[in-house]
């Protein structure tokens, strides 16, 4: 016999049928009469009826549709054309594939595991690093201060480096003028930082500049507001 049921062609051969060599009825879901990967054949239970096993049939699409999300251990070829999909996850995996609903999170837990960690990479990613930031300073004509092999400058100028995970740069000038002053050349580099629309703000001791990405939340008052309670040398 041949059916369908809410978007699915289903075909069920009885154990009668010289199609079917099984003892129990066979059936196909939209042509798929064997699974994969292992070509396991489609049956019913020895015994069961052809109208017993549609109606078994139907309660299960029944269900299926009634689900808010698509199961990963269920075959695509349940789902109404355009629900669900192979996983593109699990198409290079040694293990079996696995099922997603078009568009929607993949609920397999491997999946899961795999989503949480570009999570958490995703939000560790900050756009901005020692390197781009210093690739922006020396474009605009700021001079990249030459350092000894144990990091201390030995020529004039800025030095920047990733700090918190690289959530934030500390931006340095190669000479220093103690707790509570900044030299000019640093808040020459705050004002052109600020002017891109980077978020500066001066450290708690005043000797170094702390720039976040653009348009992020910081933990202080931002430049140029930052010049309170601290003196700036003048050229």
């Amino acid at each position: 016999m041949k059916t369908t049921h809410k978007g699915r062609t289903i075909e069920i051969r009885s154990p009668h049928s010289p199609h079917n060599r099984y003892g129990a009825p066979a059936y196909g879901i939209n042509g798929v009469w064997k699974t994969e990967p292992t070509e396991s054949p489609l049956l019913g239970r020895p015994g069961q009826s052809t109208a017993e096993l549609l109606d078994e049939l139907k309660r299960f699409i029944d269900q299926l549709d009634a689900e808010p999300n698509v199961r990963h251990t269920t075959y695509v070829w349940w789902y109404a054309p355009g629900r669900a999909e192979i996983c593109p996850r699990s198409k290079n995996r040694v293990s079996a594939e696995h099922t997603k609903g078009v568009g929607a999170p993949c609920t397999d837990p491997g999946c899961r595991r795999e989503a949480a960690l570009e999570a958490q990479r995703r939000a560790r990613r900050t756009g901005i690093t020692a390197a781009s930031l210093a690739s922006v300073l020396t474009r605009a004509g700021y001079v990249n201060a030459e350092k000894h092999w144990d990091g201390v400058a030995k020529s004039a100028g800025f030095m920047a480096s990733g700090e918190d995970r690289n959530r934030r740069v500390a931006v340095l000038w190669s000479k220093s003028l103690g707790p509570g002053r900044v030299c000019a050349e640093l808040a020459e580099i705050a004002d052109f930082l600020a002017g891109k629309g980077y978020r500066v703000e001066v450290t708690p001791a005043a000797g170094a500049l702390w720039v976040f990405p653009k348009g992020s939340a910081g933990e202080r008052p931002v430049w140029p507001a930052g010049r309170d309670g601290w003196a700036a040398e003048e050229k």
